[in-house]
Order: structure tokens, then sequence, then C-alpha cells
């Protein structure tokens, strides 16, 4: 047997919404969505051929800033290891390239930074509020006061000491690299240490 195209989007629909629409309904919430850093454009554009009123949001940050963060992990008692950095860091130059390119193929689509969404809780809310046509009271501000940073790191405790500057030179150069300079640029980000 071979299923035909919306046979397969029919189980592909029904799959999705067992794996996060029943949990959502069963906790009283009509809307659920997921959060991944792996899923490109593409992705955005099958669930979008699956949920046709469905929107999309694409978050970045800075590629230096999420250098340094996963470079925490290295130091961490965490698995994460060099390789699965540099793998990261093809995925942010190739996932921000494609949503810049081809973003406005998506039937509903708001676009983030990092910085601005942490600098401006309250006009992030404001946006995705309007963007998400939901009343901005739903919204749980306070997952702004709580600032994640993962395990205990050897080496800098404190996240925020380490600065592009302190990088060495392999690490600016893997971050220097034509492809993510220009993608970076895109974003108004510069490459500076």
């Amino acid at each position: 047997m071979l299923p035909e195209d919306h046979e397969l989007i029919t189980a592909a629909r029904i799959y999705l919404v067992s794996l996060f629409g029943a949990p959502a309904a069963k906790l009283g919430k009509r809307i659920w969505g997921f959060k991944e850093v792996r899923y490109g454009i593409n992705v955005a554009f099958f669930l979008q051929e699956l949920f046709p009123k469905a929107r999309f949001i694409h978050l970045t940050r800075n590629v230096i800033d999420c250098f340094i963060s996963m470079k925490h992990w290295e130091d961490s008692n965490d698995p994460w290891n060099r390789q699965w950095t540099e793998k990261s860091i093809e995925n942010w130059q190739i996932i921000n390239e494609d949503f810049f390119e081809a973003a406005d193929h998506l039937n509903k689509f708001f676009h983030v930074k990092y910085e601005q969404m942490v600098d401006n809780p309250d006009g992030f809310a404001e946006a995705l509020s309007d963007f998400l046509e939901l009343p901005l009271s739903s919204f749980d501000r306070s997952v702004f006061q709580i600032r994640l940073h993962g395990q205990e790191y050897r080496g800098k405790n404190d996240r925020e000491k380490m600065l592009p500057s302190d990088l060495n030179d392999e690490e600016k150069a893997l971050l220097s690299r034509d492809n993510i300079v220009k993608i970076a640029e895109k974003y108004n980000y510069q490459i500076e240490f």
C-alpha cells in the first residue's frame, strides 16, 4: 500500500494533535505549540500545510552570545562538547538565513530578537499578544523575572562576565566566517570582539 499525499497529511496532523494538542486540552488550553531550535523554514512550511491557521514565531539571538552560552555548557558537567557547539552555530546560520529569505511565504509570521525581548518584555508581550490575537492579561510575564543559566559552571561562574573579547583566536575565526557575518548583518548584529 502507498498512501496518497492527503492521507499522509491527515496522519501527520493527527499525530501532532495527539502529541501536543491533546495534553494541552487536558490542561484546559485550546492553543498549543512547541519550541524547537533545530527546525528551519521547511518544517514551518510543512506545519503550515498541516495547520493553515498556524502562526510562526522566529526568535533569533546574536550568534556571539549563543556561542558564549554554549561555551559555558562545554565547561560544565554537561555532556555538551565543541563539536555540538560548532554544529549549533552552523544551524544558527542556516536557520536564520532561511527565515530571512523565505518567511514572507508563511501566512502568519512574527520575528523577534532575543535582545529586544529581554530588554523590553512589556513591549514584546504586547506585540506577541497582538500577533496571537490573545488578551495581554492571558500572558504570564513572570517568566521574564527568571534567568536560567543551566548547571554550575567550572571556571567563570558568572556567565555575564564572559565577553566576546575573552574568546580565543580559533573561536573568533569560527564566528567570523563570511557566511555567518553576512547573516548576522541581515539581522543587524555586528561580529565584533
